[in-house]
């Protein structure tokens, strides 16, 4: 608990799992004693993101924008919008994000599912593609990239990336469908 590169590593690995809540436990603390701190700062805030608390999140965002245009930040706006329902927005977020570091863990996947939702197949099927380049334990990039692949009548394409996601999260209804 005392290592701040562990317990980083453990909230990041939490954030990739889908498990948003369980980041926030870990980053809250470290949070109100490293204010300054950009990775607990960006961590603490995709996961309240993800998790659905909007505003707070958007206050971590405007901390990390008050330093600069970073990667992190337009990250962080993108899920933003994203969860909002705004996929152009997200798309023009996370493309910026992209710009300015594409290592980012999980960007290409939400790059991806934003270029999906907002009508952009092709261009969802090469981020998703991109995305398990880099980390092909990707729950959202093999899910979607399934999904994207089985609808557009390729099923012996889509079968590994879906069996890939079920594996990944064996609880899920909708990896398991």
């Amino acid at each position: 608990p005392g290592d701040l590169r562990a317990t980083l590593l453990l909230a990041d690995c939490r954030l990739q799992l889908g498990q948003p809540s369980a980041v926030e436990e870990l980053l809250r603390p470290l949070a109100a004693s490293r204010p300054d701190d950009r990775a607990v700062t960006y961590l603490l805030g995709m996961a309240l993101v993800r998790g659905g608390k909007l505003e707070e999140g958007q206050r971590l965002v405007e901390a990390l924008v008050r330093d600069g245009d970073s990667a992190e930040a337009q990250y962080l706006l993108g899920s933003a919008a994203f969860m909002a329902g705004d996929h152009p927005q997200a798309v023009e977020r996370f493309a910026r994000a992209l710009q300015l570091d594409p290592n980012l863990p999980s960007l290409r996947s939400y790059y991806g599912r934003a270029l999906l939702f907002t009508g952009d197949a092709d261009g969802a099927e090469q981020a998703l593609r991109e995305a398990l380049a880099g980390s092909p334990n990707d729950y959202e990039a093999n899910y979607f990239l399934g999904s994207v692949l089985a609808t557009r009548g390729r099923p012996a394409e889509a079968r590994p990336f879906a069996e890939r996601a079920a594996a990944l999260r064996s609880q899920s209804a909708q990896a398991q469908e």
